[in-house]
């Protein structure tokens, strides 16, 4: 009988001392294939289910939402693209908060296309502009911070900037920097609007996530669609000037 416990002891003992070994991937080999499209072959019937979902996104999507004549890149310092598109935030923000904001900034990669062609804007592009679901945010900062927020971007050789914003760049620091056309005080309340991707301190912008931050409820991709819309409304055409809002 004691024989028969001591076995038993001994078997839990093994059994206890394999389940806290340490297991490790002894080999992993990794590879990948290249499927083309003409190579698969169709199912009829996950055919049927997608293509009347197919048909309403395209629909949707191929909405005309503005006219542009001229073509519109992205680029530092300043663009005609990056402009519009904080121009249009600024607005957008100051119309949905009643407050006076000073001037907007948008990332130049959240901006994911290179450049806006001639011709009809459609509804599509937009999410090719602006694929997040990005909000606009307004960030109030004092006017301390708002310098650090403007080294760190004069650091970058420059970003989209909004009206409100003059500042030159030398050697990737601040050369000179007026907001709306007065030098900034450090105790004063400045609000910036950005995307909550900048507001929460996306892309080294860790300075905006100190500030109080006011939500607007408003896409930017919504408030780009919207403008291009009202633009049309109007029979006008979608359009920025390069007003060496950052200059180096």
């Amino acid at each position: 009988m004691i024989q028969s416990i001591r076995y038993l002891l001994i078997c839990l003992a093994i059994i206890t001392c394999s389940a806290c070994a340490t297991q490790r991937l002894a080999k992993m080999d990794s590879n990948y294939s290249v499927i083309r499209e003409e190579t698969i072959s169709k199912d009829a019937t996950v055919d049927a289910i997608v293509e009347p979902y197919r048909i309403q996104m395209e629909e949707k999507m191929n909405v005309i939402v503005g006219h542009t004549d001229e073509p519109m890149s992205k680029g530092r310092p300043e663009s005609k693209l990056g402009n519009l598109i904080s121009d249009i935030m600024l607005d957008r923000a100051t119309e949905q908060s009643k407050l006076q904001v000073n001037f907007a900034v948008q990332n130049l990669g959240g901006i994911r296309i290179p450049t806006l062609g001639a011709g009809d804007i459609r509804k599509g592009l937009m999410y090719e502009i602006m694929p997040f679901d990005n909000e606009i945010v307004i960030v109030k900062l004092k006017g301390a911070d708002l310098i650090k927020l403007m080294e760190s971007i004069a650091s970058e050789g420059g970003v989209p900037v909004s009206k409100g914003v003059q500042m030159t760049i030398i050697d990737k620091k601040i050369g000179s920097l007026l907001i709306n056309g007065a030098t900034v005080d450090n105790t004063k309340d400045y609000y910036v609007a950005v995307n909550d991707f900048m507001a929460n301190g996306g892309d080294g912008y860790e300075i905006l996530a100190k500030g109080e931050q006011i939500h607007t409820g408003v896409l930017v991709r919504d408030a780009l669609t919207d403008h291009f819309l009202k633009m049309k409304a109007q029979g006008l055409s979608v359009t920025a000037k390069i007003e060496r809002r950052i200059a180096d």
